[in-house]
């Protein structure tokens, strides 16, 4: 058996060379995976602020059932005080209509003997 031949200056530079390369492409994806995780962790900090916000979001405004729910209870509100104004003012009507009536009666039916 023959000893392993010796390498060469040459040989030697360009084994270093490929060592430097190495060393410096382990470094630099040392740190690509280091800035990754620290993406990674920004990412889900930022996903877990979005989802809070949006439940603080959801809490805050009802639903669009809840909305047409409550529009539907203002409307029939205003209705019913709108059909209440009316009926008092037909009884005002009425109750000026009838007030000369009354009045002229009373005058009449005192002047005639009536009463």
């Amino acid at each position: 058996m023959q000893p392993p031949p010796v390498p060469s200056d040459e040989q030697q530079e360009q084994e270093e060379i490929f060592r430097l390369r190495a060393q410096k492409f382990k470094d630099k994806e040392k740190t690509l995976a280091d800035e990754k995780e620290k993406l990674e962790r920004e990412k889900s900090t930022l996903i877990r602020e979005l989802k809070r916000s949006q439940d603080q979001l959801r809490s805050k405004v009802p639903s669009l059932y809840v909305c047409v729910y409550m529009y539907v209870c203002m409307y029939v509100c205003r209705e019913r005080e709108r059909e209440q104004r009316e009926r008092e003012r037909e009884r005002e009507r009425d109750s000026l209509q009838l007030l000369p009536t009354v009045l002229l009666f009373d005058v009449l039916g005192a002047r005639c003997g009536v009463l």
